[in-house]
This record gives C-alpha cells, sequence and structure tokens, in this order.
C-alpha cells in the first residue's frame, strides 16, 4: 500500500519559482516538545509538513523539518490542526509503519512525508499523514529499490508527477529508498550515488556547466561505509549544504533563500545537516 502513487489525489500545486502565495518554512536541531510546538503554530497557519529529518543522539530524537503552504490549500481549522497533530510519528520501525499505513489509510488518511534513520544498526520511520479524505501535498514511496523507484516515476510521470526529493537508507547492503513527488509535470533530473562530500561538489560543477542545479540530498550508510544520493534538475538556482551544524543554512534562509530539502546524521559531537536551499529570485 505504501509504495503505489496515488496521483490523483496529490493537490495541484506550483513550484516555489512560480507561486506567488507560496509560503515555506523550515526548523533544525529541535526537540520532540519543540517539533510539536512547531507543528501546532505553522498547522494553525494553514502550513503543512513536506520534509522531516530525524537523527536521534543520546537517546533522543533531534528533529529538523520543513513546511509549506499554497493558496488553494483549505483552510486552517482547530479541528484540521489536531487530526494532523495525531498523523506525525517520529519512530515507527517497518511492521509499525505499515500498518500504521493500512490503519490510517482505511481512515482516507494517506502518507505524504517519510524519513529514514539508523540507531545502533536499527532502521526507523519518521513519518506524516495527510487529514482524512484530504489531497495530500505529496506522494511517497516507501522501502523502493531503484529499479522499483523508476517504474514508480514511470506512473508518475504520467500523471503530470515527477520527483521533489528522495530520502534514502541502507538495508540489507544495498541502498532502499523514499522518494517524494509531486504535481509539477515531467522534469529532466539525475541523480548520483556518492562516496564523499568532496565528490558530490565535484558532481555539482559538472552538472552546474549542464544548466542542472541541486534537487535534493541524502546521506546514509550500507556495509559501514558513508554514501550520499544526489539529485539535480533543470530548475531554479540552487545550492547544497553539506555537513553543517546549521549556521550555513540559516546564513542562506536569512538572505531569502528557501530551504526546499532536509537531511541529517547524529555525529560523536552533535547532529550534522545537509541541505537543498533555493536561491532567492
Amino acid at each position: 500500500m505504501l509504495n503505489k502513487l496515488m496521483a490523483t489525489t496529490l493537490l495541484a500545486l506550483a513550484l516555489p519559482a512560480h507561486a506567488a502565495d507560496f509560503r515555506s518554512e523550515y526548523r533544525i536541531g529541535m526537540d520532540e516538545s519543540a517539533f510539536r510546538k512547531a507543528n501546532e503554530q505553522y498547522f494553525e497557519e494553514g502550513l503543512r509538513l513536506v520534509d522531516i529529518t530525524v537523527s536521534e543522539t543520546r537517546g533522543r530524537p533531534v528533529i529538523g523539518a520543513i513546511w509549506q503552504s499554497y493558496g488553494d490549500m483549505p483552510a486552517p481549522s482547530a479541528e484540521r490542526t489536531k487530526s494532523q497533530l495525531e498523523r506525525v510519528f517520529l519512530k515507527l520501525d517497518e511492521a509499525g509503519l505499515r500498518q500504521m499505513g493500512e490503519r490510517l489509510g482505511q481512515q482516507g488518511s494517506l502518507v505524504e512525508v517519510m524519513d529514514a534513520y539508523v540507531v545502533d544498526g536499527k532502521t526507523w520511520f519518521a513519518a506524516s499523514f495527510a487529514p482524512p479524505n484530504d489531497s495530500t501535498m505529496q506522494a511517497v514511496g516507501a522501502f523502493l529499490t531503484i529499479e522499483q523507484l523508476r517504474e514508480m516515476r514511470e506512473d508518475a510521470v504520467a500523471n503530470n508527477n515527477d520527483l521533489m526529493r528522495i530520502d534514502a537508507y541502507g538495508q540489507g547492503g544495498s541502498m532502499k529508498v523514499l522518494p517524494a513527488f509531486v504535481a509539477r509535470g515531467e522534469s529532466e533530473i539525475e541523480s548520483k550515488v556518492l562516496d564523499s562530500t568532496l565528490n558530490v561538489g565535484a558532481a555539482n560543477v559538472a552538472m552546474y556547466l549542464n544548466d542542472m542545479h541541486p534537487l535534493s540530498i541524502s546521506q546514509f550508510e550500507v556495509n559501514g561505509d558513508t554514501k550520499w544520493l544526489a539529485m539535480w534538475d533543470k530548475g531554479p538556482e540552487r545550492d547544497f549544504v553539506l555537513f553543517d551544524r546549521g549556521e550555513e543554512i540559516r546564513e542562506k534562509a536569512s538572505g531569502g533563500g528557501i530551504v526546499i530539502d532536509l537531511d541529517s546524521s547524529a555525529g560523536d559531537d552533535g547532529v550534522y545537516y545537509s541541505a537543498v536551499v533555493q536561491k532567492p529570485r
């Protein structure tokens, strides 16, 4: 159920470069309490979660997230806020995520945000589901191989949708992905799996020369080796921010940049973030 594209349920979203009524907010370094308060604030203002990243340090989650809204979205209400808060989960295993997806799906509530993270060798998932019988902000796929992703993208493109971001994680010595699709029509997209931030930077230079710009970034491990899944498209100009404590992301955002993708990893001295930030118009 979770890896089936529900193209007809997507909101008709415009991309940030073209939407005068588009609003985007982000926060990083949140504990559970701060994350709930941020959700309460932004849900009450009519925004929805579109991206979440979780890393666990000292037994506690550290959360980053992006919320967005468009002018044709349903009006906020106390009932909608309560419903949205009840549909955000920070730590589900694969079986739990599948069960939650089936249970909420029967209520007309579809998953629209997912993130995978590893704690002591075990993979956990964070997820957010749309309010019951609402159109989703984006369609997501779960537990996919690259071949399954290709098939899902073919279905998406046939329904005038395409990729916006991909989260990757290692499982059984191979890469699995959690893609997110939005209603933006087919795009020219390139992706690469790279083994260092240096190689991400080098690939980005080559992509820039072909008028391709960063779209999403995800750090993961396979057999103990750190990898990066990077994605580019021919959209607006954007920058990668890699292995940052938050200073560079905040600097770019304070200058008018829009954070469109977040990823995080737990280090010995805290949480580090990677991001894609769209440049001001």
